[in-house]
């Protein structure tokens, strides 16, 4: 199933004219500005929800942190089993 920019942009145009009710047909700059505003907002706030939900399953699953006694021995050592550098 390969999208093609077409069925996205019916899919935007449709969900913004379904809430707002503005039909996207203005052509002035103002109306082209919030057109992109929109997009932008939209974009913006679907790479977050996104991102969260994301790294929230990746916490429960493997862990997005060690444990405090690996990081103050040293991830180098513990990762690796190497010094990354000598004091």
């Amino acid at each position: 199933c390969a999208w093609s920019w077409r069925d996205v942009r019916f899919i935007t145009y449709r969900c913004v004219c379904g809430i707002t009710g503005w039909t996207g047909l203005e052509t002035s700059m103002g109306a082209q500005f919030v057109t992109q505003l929109i997009g932008i907002v939209a974009t913006t706030i679907w790479c977050a929800v996104l991102c969260f939900i994301i790294l929230k399953l990746i916490d429960k699953t493997i862990g997005l942190r060690v444990s405090i006694d690996e990081e103050t021995e040293g991830l180098d050592i513990v990762l690796h089993n190497e010094r990354g550098y000598t004091l």
